[in-house]
């Protein structure tokens, strides 16, 4: 990330000291958990699709790892 204003809060000029990598996530359903992928191009808000459902947590995180290691 680069410097900018803040889009919550409105601060300017400010400059990321940590960030969060929620490209992929996990969501937990009543019939499992879904996988979610946010696109490269977004930008200040994530924009999630599910791209895989899995009975398991364990292996919708081992199909997250896989996308992370390719």
């Amino acid at each position: 990330m680069s410097d900018d204003d803040c889009p919550r809060c409105g601060a300017r000029h400010m400059s990321p000291f940590n960030s969060d990598d929620l490209t992929n996530v996990i969501r937990a359903r009543a019939d499992g958990f879904a996988v979610l992928r946010s696109a490269d191009t977004a930008e200040e808000r994530p924009a999630y699709q599910e791209i895989a459902t899995f009975k398991c947590r364990e292996h919708a995180e081992d199909f997250v790892e896989l996308l992370l290691s390719e």
